[in-house]
């Protein structure tokens, strides 16, 4: 019975799909040498006595890489297409595989009149995966090696994961992490002008609130800068409309199409997963800074405080 299964929402990497395709390899060769030695078996029979569990064996295996720069090569085996599918990835705009393996089997001269055939497609880009097959139950180790494959491939990271769904408040974390810094420092060196000195003495509630307003203004501009592009990398855009404020268009990020399709780590997403963990990395990294600065802000607003209003006030 021919399945199929067809990704959604999944970043896919390329190791689960090269370990399948090395199984499936073990299985013709596995087919060819049994063939082989029955072949040695039953050389020295008569016809009527011959018996094969793998006659008239056709196994063949295919591999179709589409190159970003339009080029197209087929491989009859994994060998030779396997480095550029490990170590150049980000070359390979499409990988397109198909297998078909069918024998007949004879008791005593008598053909079964059985097709045993095993067969599969298996195709990969950018943003799809699709995966038909057709293994004959009677091949019940590559069935289970098929089974964990689409097992494997079904448990891959789904893409919208923490990283996507928290996308703004990420940005605003990583840039209020880094806008502090500088805000706490321009709003304490400012007490020490005369006229803003004198505005504290009598409303320094302001001052705090002057911090924190600071931090957040050069937090949507650090935070976007410092992540703006990496964000880019992992979701599409789509038209949002248009400004009649700026007189220009503005593009929204496109989540149905986001959640529809699915990131296979080759082409232009070969790098997604790095692209991930330095997102992971950056908010872990500055997320660390934020309480130091909130002490901060407590000891600078104390001392600012001393010299405003009680300090000032004598």
């Amino acid at each position: 019975m021919s399945l199929a299964y067809v990704a959604r929402d999944k970043t896919i990497s390329l190791e689960p799909i090269i370990e399948y395709l090395e199984e499936a390899e073990k299985f013709i060769a596995n087919v060819k040498q049994i063939e082989a030695d029955e072949e040695k078996k039953n050389e020295q029979l008569q016809y009527s006595y011959q018996s094969w569990t793998h006659k008239n064996v056709y196994a063949h295996i295919t591999y179709t890489l589409s190159r970003v720069d339009g080029a197209m090569v087929e491989y009859k085996s994994l060998s030779e297409c396997k480095n550029t599918l490990i170590h150049q990835a980000s070359s390979i705009k499409r990988l397109y595989v198909h297998m078909r393996v069918n024998y007949s089997t004879m008791e005593n001269g008598k053909t079964s009149g059985l097709d045993y055939l095993t067969t599969f497609d298996l195709s990969a880009n950018v943003n799809g995966f699709k995966f038909e097959y057709d293994i004959h139950p009677d091949e019940k180790d590559f069935v289970e090696k098929t089974n964990d494959f689409v097992a494997k491939i079904d448990q891959m990271p789904v893409k919208l994961d923490r990283i996507i769904k928290f996308k703004d408040l990420i940005i605003m974390k990583v840039g209020f992490g880094i806008g502090m810094i500088p805000a706490i420092i321009l709003t304490f060196a400012s007490i020490f002008v005369p006229q803003i000195k004198e505005f504290l003495h009598s409303y320094f509630w302001v001052y705090p609130v002057a911090v924190f307003a600071i931090g957040f203004i050069f937090g949507v501009f650090f935070g976007g800068m410092k992540l703006g592009s990496s964000y880019s990398q992992l979701i599409p855009t789509k038209y949002g409309g248009y400004d009649t404020r700026t007189h220009s268009s503005y593009r929204v990020d496109d989540m149905d199409t986001f959640c529809e399709q699915v990131d296979v780590l080759m082409g232009e997403k070969a790098n997604i997963g790095s692209t991930r963990k330095y997102i992971e990395k950056t908010e872990k990294t500055i997320g660390r800074l934020i309480i130091p600065e909130l002490i901060a802000v407590a000891v600078t607003t104390a001392i600012a405080f001393f010299i405003t209003v009680v300090a000032g006030g004598n």
